[in-house]
């Protein structure tokens, strides 16, 4: 079995984006052995956490990524993957992931009789709805990523969503399609290691948030925080905020309360978390799964999650592992409740990392894909 990559992000990268594309990329090369072309932008710091023949493509000109727009075109890889198929390159699957990388692609797979599978990382106008400032830049990427997503959801093979939310949206907006379609979640790279057990002191507790904090969504769930949660949390905890490019504002923002410490682009952000008694995820903005909550779920940390950061995770809700709210009063009381067994001893690290590794293990992303391609 050979496998064709068509990839636009960085599966080295330190982003939700990233982290999971780092997951798809590892099982795939598992399931073919590293038989496995992978194209990648330049300026990427390429490490040996995955088995593949890694294709660097330079940046573009502004000329150039404009004319691609024109063209329908949003990525990179298009010239390069057509000149690569036309020097006599063949491949039993072509993976694009999400629907942006099969523009200009997809059909070309189809005629080949290369079997085309989609990762759907999300609902892409969702994202740049919720992310792109400017109002022309937005109107045109949304009507682009729409056109792309319906043409890779009716041609494509299979189609892999993270969330049954994000299915649902693609039927509803799209149409039936004869594709076939999973939601198959995301799943961790490697091995999640043991944890350890952690005497919280219930009259000091600390709290973490992470994420992005450049990006629209980012922002706005760290001000909805101080907005309306913020004033539900003990007065005596600790709270830690960290994640990339914290704007000015939030750096601002951060600094009016005394008891919050951020930390800017850490180093390791496993450290970082292993602090926190609760793991906080206010985001409220944006499709798809947030891979930030498994920030907490992997070190074996209680997390609270506004229900839009919650998709994808319905497996663990209505247990120790996860709690979910809309509104001040709904966070309040679901914090009150992990608080509750956090002071009574009921809370284990051990069983919330067990109960997260049945089902987001690699090892259980692997068998899923597994099933999948046995299926085409």
């Amino acid at each position: 079995m050979k496998i064709l990559f068509v990839n636009i992000n960085n599966p080295f990268g330190i982003g939700g984006g990233d982290y999971a594309t780092h997951a798809y990329l590892a099982a795939f090369s598992e399931l073919c052995h590293g038989n496995i072309d992978v194209y990648l932008r330049d300026g990427i710091k390429i490490d040996d956490s995955i088995k593949a023949n890694f294709i660097v493509i330079p940046k573009r000109s502004l000329f150039s990524r404009l004319l691609s727009l024109f063209a329908g075109h949003l990525h990179r890889n298009v010239k390069a993957v057509r000149k690569h198929l036309a020097e006599g390159s063949s491949y039993d699957y072509c993976v694009f992931n999400n629907s942006r990388t099969s523009t200009g692609l997809i059909k070309r797979m189809k005629s080949l009789g290369i079997k085309v599978v989609t990762i759907h990382h999300n609902v892409e106008p969702e994202f740049v709805r919720d992310n792109i400032k400017n109002p022309i830049h937005r109107w045109l990427l949304t009507v682009l990523t729409r056109k792309a997503e319906k043409t890779a959801w009716l041609h494509s093979d299979y189609n892999l969503f993270l969330t049954e939310h994000d299915l649902l949206t693609f039927r509803q907006c799209y149409g039936e399609s004869s594709s076939k379609s999973a939601v198959i979640g995301t799943f961790e790279s490697s091995p999640i290691p043991d944890v350890k057990e952690k005497n919280a002191n219930p009259q000091q507790l600390t709290f973490a948030i992470t994420g992005s904090l450049y990006l629209e969504q980012g922002i706005d769930g760290i001000k909805y925080f101080f907005d309306e949660l913020y004033p539900c949390l003990p007065s005596s905890c600790q709270i830690i905020i960290s994640g990339r490019q914290p704007t000015e504002e939030i750096k601002a923002l951060c600094g009016k309360y005394p008891n919050v410490t951020l930390k800017p682009n850490p180093q390791n952000m496993m450290e970082v978390i292993d602090k926190a008694d609760i793991y906080l995820c206010p985001t409220r903005l944006g499709g798809g799964l947030k891979l930030r909550v498994m920030d907490g779920l992997r070190l074996g940390i209680p997390v609270i999650a506004h229900t839009i950061s919650a998709r994808g995770y319905e497996s663990l809700m209505d247990s120790d592992c996860l709690s979910v709210f809309s509104n001040q009063e709904e966070f309040a009381a679901v914090l009150h409740n992990i608080i509750s067994k956090i002071q009574d001893g009921s809370i284990s690290r051990h069983l919330i990392r067990q109960q997260y590794s049945d089902v987001f293990s690699y090892a259980a992303g692997v068998r899923k894909l597994k099933a999948i391609l046995t299926a085409l």
